[in-house]
């Protein structure tokens, strides 16, 4: 989610060779398509939420990069994180938010913190409360 690929702008380099340049100035532009994607995903995140929605993000590294930096906040009080450090706590507080509220809550997770409060769902399904969950797969404990 945090990065999109081209196939067709694929090729191999080899070190030393004629396209050791190029493959720099490509890994510049990848990174730069990637940023480039990641505020047209929050813009798209954005038009579609209502502007007080409530916005939980868990502790995870996508989040810190992504939601932190590119998600424009609306509205006083619609942003919610843990103080902590630690991965989880961000289901049980964005199924709180949505349940003390009625509000649309948006919860943006890791694929570890999301495991750690996957019994939740059962609550937002048995309360059909307004939450969107955007879970980021990043196939690792990086903030442990």
């Amino acid at each position: 989610m945090a990065s999109v690929r081209h196939p067709s702008r694929t090729h191999k380099i080899r070190p030393g060779g004629p396209n050791e340049q190029r493959s720099r100035s490509f890994s510049r532009s990848a990174a730069l398509s990637g940023s480039r994607s990641r505020q047209h995903l929050s813009g798209i995140v954005r038009r579609l939420l209502p502007r007080d929605a409530l916005i939980v993000r868990d502790s995870t590294v996508p989040v810190y990069l992504w939601g932190n930096r590119v998600l424009p906040i609306l509205e006083p009080r619609t942003s919610i994180r843990p103080s902590s450090t630690s991965i989880g706590p961000g289901i049980g507080l964005a199924v709180g938010a949505a349940a003390g509220t009625g509000r649309r809550t948006l919860l943006m997770v890791g694929d570890g913190g999301f495991q750690l409060g996957v019994g939740e769902l059962a609550t937002v399904a048995q309360h059909n409360l307004p939450m969107v969950i955007c879970v980021f797969n990043d196939k690792g404990y990086g903030v442990l």
